[in-house]
């Protein structure tokens, strides 16, 4: 068997930590189900998705969002030096003297 007939006949894949399995159905025949995940991802155990690419776009824009909300106390943080931050919202912006 050739390298290329592996490759095609390939049914489970690893993306983040995540193995994805296909499971094909009559009706849409490219349908994966992420089988296993670390427990940060728990929440996709389970899923199917109409095909791998959608599997994976849901996987990375969670990612992008927990990479998201990790950074914004560093960014309050960091803003506390130029901005004076009450309550919900900014209420005031000190002068740094460059205004015109």
């Amino acid at each position: 068997m050739s390298k290329k007939n592996k490759k095609e006949e390939k049914t489970i894949y690893k993306h983040r930590n995540c193995i994805i399995e296909l499971t094909p159905t009559e009706q849409h025949q490219e349908m994966v189900t992420i089988t296993k995940t670390p427990k940060i991802r728990k929440e996709f155990e389970g899923r199917r998705y109409l095909t791998l690419e959608h599997a994976h776009n849901q996987l990375e824009t969670f990612e992008s969002e927990r990479l998201i909300k990790s950074k914004e106390s560093y960014v309050k943080k960091q803003l506390k030096e130029v901005v004076i931050l009450e309550g919900q919202g900014f209420n005031f912006v000190k002068s740094t003297g460059r205004e015109r």
